[in-house]
């Protein structure tokens, strides 16, 4: 398949996926960085991988770095932070020297096939096995989101 054909089916895929309306603009504005940079076919490939993980109830954590700036990213579910919602710009991920890349945070590595783990090496992208998520995954861990104010003086 070529560039303008992986682009047309990246394009469908994050459309079609996001629940937003208000994010129509900026998607449409990282597929512009995508087409133009030609590389859909990365985030096609981390997508499949991801979805792989997922339905294999491998639990997916945060990305890390500026992977987290892509709207493109959390639509398709490749990291777990909303960049509209921290008001993240998206151009310190489609321009930095590290794109396109990404590293995956997952609970069990295990579970990824020989053949992701063949397209994860040719795609530029990273699988990490943490711990932590491995004893969530178990409940051997209760994960406590409790934000304590500090009062200014």
């Amino acid at each position: 398949m070529d560039n303008e054909n992986k682009y047309k089916e990246l394009e469908t895929v994050v459309l079609n996926r996001n629940q937003n309306k208000s994010y129509v603009t900026r998607l449409e504005m990282e597929l512009g960085f995508i087409k133009t940079l030609g590389s859909a076919d990365f985030f096609l490939t981390a997508y499949d991988i991801v979805n792989e993980l997922k339905q294999k109830s491998v639990v997916v954590g945060p990305s890390i770095g500026y992977a987290n700036c892509s709207l493109i990213n959390f639509v398709l579910g490749l990291t777990t932070i909303n960049p509209m919602k921290y008001d993240l710009v998206s151009e310190l991920y489609y321009f930095s020297k590290y794109y396109p890349a990404i590293s995956i945070s997952v609970s069990d590595k295990k579970k990824t096939s020989k053949k992701s783990l063949a397209r994860i090496k040719s795609a530029y992208l990273e699988i990490h096995e943490l711990p932590m998520l491995k004893a969530y995954l178990s409940n051997n861990v209760k994960v406590d989101y409790k934000f304590y104010q500090k009062k200014l003086k």
